[in-house]
Formats: C-alpha cells, sequence, structure tokens
C-alpha cells in the first residue's frame, strides 16, 4: 500500500473537463498539470489547464502547502476570472503545458500549448494580472502561428531548465 497524501492543493473542487467556465477562485482547479517547484522562493507553481492560468502557492519550511488558497495567478487578470483566451499577449496562457524555475534568478518559463510558444515572467514580484518578460517560439507576444523552423514552436509541451542559458522545450508538433 502507498502511502497516503500530506496535503492536496485544488480541493475542493478540482474538475477534469477541458473548458474555463464558472469562477475558479483561488483553491479551484480545472485538469491541473503540469507543476513546479521553486526551491528559494519556497513556491510550487501548478498549471491550471482548463482555466487557462498557472497558480502559485507558497510552500513550508518543510515543503509542504501553507494553504489550499494559492497566492497568486499568472495567465489571467485575478482569481475570479476565467476567460478563454483568444488572442495571445504578455499577459494571457493558453493551456498551460510545460513549466520550469530558474531559482537563481526567479525566472518561470511556461509552455503555452494553446499560442505555440514559450512565456517567461519575472516571478520575484508576484502581482495579479503579470505579464510576461520574454516570448519563445514567435516574433512578439501577440504572435501565435506554428512553426517548424529553428525558432518555432508547435505544441510545446514540456520544459526543462540546467543552468543560465539551458532550457530544454517538448515540442510535440514538430516531433
Amino acid at each position: 500500500a502507498g502511502l497516503p497524501a500530506t496535503d492536496v492543493v485544488g480541493l475542493p473542487e478540482v474538475q477534469f473537463d477541458a473548458k474555463c467556465s464558472g469562477t475558479p477562485g483561488r483553491a479551484g482547479l480545472k485538469n491541473p498539470e503540469p507543476v513546479a517547484i521553486d526551491p528559494a522562493r519556497r513556491r510550487l507553481y501548478v498549471g491550471d489547464r482548463g482555466n487557462s492560468r498557472v497558480l502559485v502557492f507558497q510552500l513550508t519550511d518543510a515543503g509542504y502547502p501553507d494553504s489550499t488558497d494559492a497566492i497568486a495567478v499568472i495567465g489571467q487578470p485575478n482569481f475570479s476570472t476565467c476567460q478563454d483566451p483568444t488572442a495571445p499577449s504578455d499577459a494571457v496562457v493558453k493551456l498551460p503545458s510545460g513549466l520550469a524555475v530558474d531559482p537563481a534568478s526567479g525566472r518561470l518559463f511556461v509552455a503555452d500549448y494553446g499560442f505555440n510558444r514559450v512565456l517567461i515572467f519575472d516571478a520575484n514580484a508576484l502581482d495579479a494580472g503579470m505579464r510576461a518578460v520574454r516570448v519563445l517560439g514567435q516574433s512578439n507576444m501577440t504572435d501565435e502561428f506554428f512553426d517548424s523552423g529553428v525558432a518555432g514552436l508547435n505544441g510545446p509541451t514540456g520544459l526543462a531548465y540546467n543552468g543560465p542559458s539551458e532550457l530544454f522545450v517538448a515540442d510535440q508538433a514538430n516531433n
């Protein structure tokens, strides 16, 4: 038998359908994946694919969430908004599919499957409606075209960060 969970985040409203609906709040998750941990800032990042956002939870010194309520939201203007993005910008995320953290700088990398890009956020200063500081895979924050060239992305699904200049991207539709 396995060990029981010590904490659960996203309850009482974890859902596994794909559409953004209702008011998700600080604790509601819809199709939660992926996750990343920033050990330097003691944060847990959870991709909330069904609500087109990333939730940020503060961790205790022991590494457990100190609350089931998130402390910040990325990709939506606030906790109660659930907008299915129709156009890319530096403040929206559509289907977060990969997360990675640079613990040295505080940068958060978000693979945005819906808009074929990776967004980079400065997670040192979390605030409502925070904006990405850089985009990879597109020429600017408002493009969403898939591209099979060396600088383009087509459905990024996973990220791994390995130091100051190495971000690995799994680009699903480009094989």
